[in-house]
């Protein structure tokens, strides 16, 4: 199935809390994780990330292939770089990766992929998601 592109969500009838209301939403429903980059395939638009633990997931220290959707640019990533990058949970039970950018110092920085829309920093609770297809 293809994955969903966040980018492509017309979330223009939705509205905007504080900036603190918008992180605490986000936090509800992104995970975000520093990472190194191991391998970009642009071709199967595919990037291939060294990570270490993500206890929010329950996830072990691993090298992950990820596929990404057109709103990632792969050209400004390379190998050895470190990258921060976000994961959604979706209804479904995946955690496709929807954000991803160069890392800032040595800590994640909360929202620091998010794109101009801020999509992972919005309140889905009552947004219905079934029009814009899969996740996985």
């Amino acid at each position: 199935m293809p994955q969903m592109d966040p980018s492509q969500m017309d979330h223009s009838n939705m509205p905007q809390g504080s900036h603190a209301d918008v992180m605490a939403a986000r936090a509800q429903h992104m995970v975000e994780a520093r990472g190194t980059v191991r391998r970009v395939n642009a071709a199967r638009r595919e990037i291939t990330l060294q990570h270490a633990a993500i206890p929010q997931v329950s996830w072990p220290a691993a090298d992950m292939i990820f596929p990404v959707g057109p709103s990632i640019d792969l050209s400004r990533l390379s190998p050895g770089q470190p990258v921060q990058f976000t994961l959604h949970r979706a209804p479904n039970g995946s955690l496709p990766l929807v954000e991803l950018c160069p890392a800032q110092g040595v800590h994640v920085t909360p929202g620091l992929c998010a794109d101009g829309m801020n999509h992972g920093a919005m309140d889905h609770s009552k947004m219905n998601h079934s029009a814009h297809g899969t996740h996985d």
